[in-house]
């Protein structure tokens, strides 16, 4: 199956399209992301073009789409979904929405997974499955969206065990915003996402920033092989957008009394 993935979460805009067999890792075969917070609307679609034309395929041949749900600030996230949506109803194809830090988790757990593999010993394999992988992303007004993953799983021998070259890690809490320093990293043993976070917190740091188009796939693969039934896509805002209706202004007493004389 081909499937597109698309987010506009982060400052990263992303397309990609990826394979997806079962019993086999979902495997990227073209991708476009552009650090750009402000050209979510004006590079995405073009990215999506682009990725088709590195695939040498159609979009026609495309089985579903995957759309990143956040959470992100409100003016870049509606246009990952808004063209996910609309891609997927004149495609007739289903669109699954994922929770974007989920995406940012799974590739960091890959990481982890790979790194120093062979050095570990049991009683460290012991010590990260006790603990937490903490993901978080840049919500703007000095703030993080976050949440908080096990890490359990994470010692399964990978020459046996392929099942956890795709696994998703379980979420424990989140997502939700806070400032960086209300975020417990009592249980943490790692920070993966913004950069712009990481003096914030005394752990160490897996260098994934963004969700990527596999990693956005594996969180909805399952549900892509079984054809299961997709659900409308709801953003993950977490917050009120900065732009408010104006509040009524208090009508002047003597403006009220001419109009009843008026009568």
């Amino acid at each position: 199956m081909l499937v597109f993935a698309l987010d506009t979460s982060t400052p990263a805009v992303t397309a990609g399209l990826v394979s997806v067999e079962e019993g086999k890792i979902p495997t990227t075969v073209a991708r476009r992301v552009t650090i750009n917070a402000k050209a979510h609307c004006e590079l995405l679609t073009p990215h999506v073009v682009e990725c088709c034309a590195d695939a040498q395929t159609e979009l026609s041949d495309v089985d579903a789409i995957v759309a990143g749900t956040g959470p992100g600030p409100f003016t870049g996230l509606r246009v990952g979904l808004a063209t996910a949506a609309a891609l997927g109803d004149a495609l007739h194809i289903p669109v699954y929405g994922v929770c974007s830090l989920d995406a940012i988790a799974v590739s960091a757990w890959d990481e982890i997974q790979h790194a120093d593999f062979a050095a570990r010993t049991h009683q460290d394999e012991r010590i990260l499955a006790a603990q937490q992988l903490l993901v978080v992303t840049d919500a703007r007004r000095r703030e993080a969206y976050w949440a908080t993953y096990s890490m359990q799983g994470i010692h399964a021998n990978a020459e046996t065990d392929h099942a956890c070259e795709w696994a998703v890690p379980a979420r424990l809490d989140g997502p939700s915003v806070a400032k960086p320093d209300d975020i417990s990293t009592m249980l943490v043993a790692c920070v993966a996402g913004t950069r712009k976070y990481w003096n914030q917190f005394q752990c160490p740091h897996v260098d994934v920033e963004y969700p990527d188009p596999a990693a956005l796939v594996t969180v909805a693969r399952d549900r892509i092989l079984t054809g299961a039934e997709t659900e409308p896509l709801q953003p993950l805002y977490l917050r009120r957008p900065d732009a408010v209706p104006p509040r009524p202004r208090p009508v002047s007493a003597a403006i009220t009394g001419l109009g009843n004389n008026a009568h």
